[in-house]
């Protein structure tokens, strides 16, 4: 658990008394006002830095919003039973749902509105400190946006099925909540309006500076990019994918650093990441980090598929990544599953690894993808630049330099306008996002079954329709009891 913030929170009791010896009372502050303790730029920054560190937390981004989903989709899977089995097997229902991952997010938003109830009212002196503070309001607002994103397509229909619009979301937390408050569901239509507002006006006042840990504007547009495409909104993903490839001044990193820069305090193509620390994490034992980490718990792998996908592609780059994993031994030799994206800072634990909430690579394929219904030439120019990169840019030799073992100029196995499909961005997501939290939605969103290869040992679930109602997760039963307003998902017993 990370450390507390200060501020931390409205004492909002988001849905109701009767949850208030959980989460709801962990900060037993009353509220952010302007007779409290925000009323400067420096405390609002402080403040602000407060969503930053609920978003680390191991039940958010630092662990459940990448473990949980990864291995309930095909590239990934767990080496033995235990923390991720049952997502694995999507084996949880209303009674053992992971309740963290619908509180986290909630208390992030806390944190959210009650800055926001104050931000306006903050003293200001001068150009510089009216720039801060409204910088400072972008990001809540592109934080706030983000949140609600994350929540609406964990625990509601995926926009781009069938109903999926009008389906019930999760509530919308944009104002500090009375303590007796029972707020319903909004829609998922409602819950994305908001989400796409949030990130606009949040563009409107960010600033572009870098600023390792912080949002900015390139990177809230990269993320707005993204809601769209999970919307199937896909000129607007195209306008704002391309808006980052052409002005955020970020580049692809180049390949002879792609596997160090993993363990980078700030990647250099990073838009977006959270910066974590031995300090804050509690010891990590539950983060993406120690999770996958043979010398940890080593439960988060990639499958059979996967690893034979990476291996059958030598000289791409991202075969590098894979290391020995917790079911290597003697008696059965090395099994190369671990993807190194979480190595750990240089000489820390794994679960020091900042998180990459959005990386430029992920914006290339965003464009490539939103760009195929189109022009087919550009989406396979910006699908192109990311397998390029991971490609010797000179033919490779044998040891005595008389045979081409690869031939730069034929063998990198690019598209063109006339053979690029959506199958053929989809592999390439599953190449370059693998371990990072993608391919579940990307399944999904796309109306796809998932099908888990030979090595799937679950007792249930190897291959998962789009019709099976746990692609959606189930409300926790903490706010079921908590709120009669709050409806289950369909075909979870409420």
């Amino acid at each position: 658990m990370k450390n507390k913030f200060i501020y931390a929170l409205v004492g909002l009791g988001l849905f109701n008394a009767s949850c208030s010896e959980s989460w709801l009372d962990e900060n037993p502050s009353d509220k952010l006002s302007s007779e409290g303790s925000v009323q400067n730029v420096s405390q609002a920054q402080y403040a602000v830095d407060g969503i930053y560190n609920q978003m680390t937390d191991d039940e958010y981004y630092n662990g459940d919003y990448i473990c949980n989903f990864d291995v309930m989709a095909d590239d990934m899977r767990v080496t033995q039973s235990g923390r991720l089995d049952t997502y694995y097997d999507y084996s949880f229902y209303t009674e053992s749902s992971d309740a963290t991952m619908w509180e986290r997010p909630y208390e992030a938003l806390k944190n959210t509105a009650a800055l926001m109830a104050v931000i306006d009212d903050i003293a200001v002196e001068g150009d510089d400190e009216i720039a801060a503070r409204n910088d400072i309001k972008g990001q809540a607002l592109a934080l706030r946006g983000l949140i609600h994103f994350d929540l609406v397509k964990t625990f509601g229909k995926a926009y781009t099925h069938a109903g999926g619009p009008a389906a019930l979301g999760v509530p919308i937390v944009t104002d500090v909540v009375q303590f007796d408050a029972k707020p319903a569901r909004n829609t998922v239509e409602e819950v994305y309006t908001q989400v796409i507002s949030d990130l606009k006006e949040g563009i409107s006042l960010l600033k572009k500076d870098v600023n390792l840990g912080h949002i900015n504007k390139a990177a809230a547009q990269a993320i707005l990019a993204r809601v769209y495409l999970y919307k199937g909104d896909m000129a607007n993903a195209l306008t704002y994918a391309e808006e980052v490839i052409n002005n955020s001044g970020i580049k692809l990193m180049p390949r002879d650093k792609y596997i160090s820069e993993w363990a980078a305090n700030g990647m250099s193509e990073s838009l977006f990441e959270l910066v974590n620390s031995s300090e804050d994490t509690g010891g990590g034992y539950e983060t993406v980090g120690y999770l996958s980490d043979p010398n940890g718990y080593g439960q988060f792998a990639a499958s059979d598929d996967f690893i034979a996908k990476l291996q059958a592609a030598p000289y791409d780059v991202r075969s590098q990544l894979l290391a020995k994993d917790e079911l290597s031994s003697d008696e059965k030799g090395d099994r190369m599953g671990r993807i190194l994206k979480f190595p750990g800072k240089p000489d820390q634990p794994a679960y020091t690894t900042n998180t990459r909430v959005i990386r430029l690579s992920e914006v290339y394929l965003i464009a490539a993808e939103a760009a195929l219904g189109t022009d087919k030439t550009k989406a396979a120019n910006y699908l192109n630049a990311v397998i390029e990169r991971a490609y010797p840019t000179e033919d490779v030799l044998d040891t005595d330099g008389t045979t081409i073992l690869f031939n730069h100029l034929t063998d990198i196995p690019t598209v063109t306008a006339a053979n690029i499909t959506l199958s053929s961005v989809l592999e390439e997501r599953r190449l370059e996002l693998v371990s990072e939290g993608h391919r579940f939605f990307d399944l999904v969103r796309n109306n796809m079954t998932i099908v888990r290869g030979s090595d799937y040992w679950g007792t249930l679930n190897k291959t998962i329709e789009m019709s099976f109602h746990k692609i959606v997760q189930p409300i926790p039963r903490i706010e079921l009891d908590a709120n009669p307003n709050m409806k289950q998902n369909p075909g979870y017993d409420s």
